[in-house]
């Protein structure tokens, strides 16, 4: 069942008006979600001390990259 129930409509306005509501419904019962552990730690530690052991952002993958993974 969808979250709102919009009647479908003719015009381009009014549907785009319905989706903006809908969208800001959704936007408005989100909860925010709790920091991440090893990201605070980072912040916190990241740049202040001698050695950097590891690292904690991934190195991004291009689509074929990816789908060779598959």
């Amino acid at each position: 069942k969808a979250l709102v129930d919009v009647k479908p409509c003719h015009s381009s306005k009014v549907r785009k008006r319905a989706a903006l509501t809908r969208c800001r419904s959704l936007v408005s019962t989100a909860r925010p979600l709790k920091p991440f552990e090893l990201e605070r730690y980072f912040a916190q530690y990241e740049f202040c001390t001698r050695h950097l052991l590891c690292c904690s952002d991934c190195e991004p993958l291009q689509l074929y990259e990816l789908l060779e993974l598959a």
